[in-house]
């Protein structure tokens, strides 16, 4: 990966999304196994300098994870489905 661990990634790209994922976890509003998977999907995916480049040229903040991204399902899931946490 280039200059950001994939943990730190996954968590500017929830941030982004208005998903603290810390913060939701804390709440009981997603699972802390469901976590630890997201981040071990992140951490196995084959082009995480993708993330880095597409969360650089973003602004504050976003409506939609990118395409590519391999938590994009569960991410746009949690994004429709909770209030705006941020």
């Amino acid at each position: 990966m280039g200059t950001e661990t994939t943990d730190r990634v996954l968590h500017k790209l929830a941030h982004k999304l208005g998903l603290p994922l810390d913060e939701i976890v804390a709440k009981g509003q997603l699972p802390e196994d469901v976590a630890e998977k997201m981040a071990k999907n992140c951490k196995n995916c084959a082009a995480p300098t993708r993330c880095e480049t597409f969360l650089i040229a973003k602004p504050d903040k976003i409506e939609t994870p990118p395409n590519f991204c391999v938590n994009c399902r569960l991410l746009t899931f949690l994004s429709k489905s909770l209030p705006n946490q941020s």
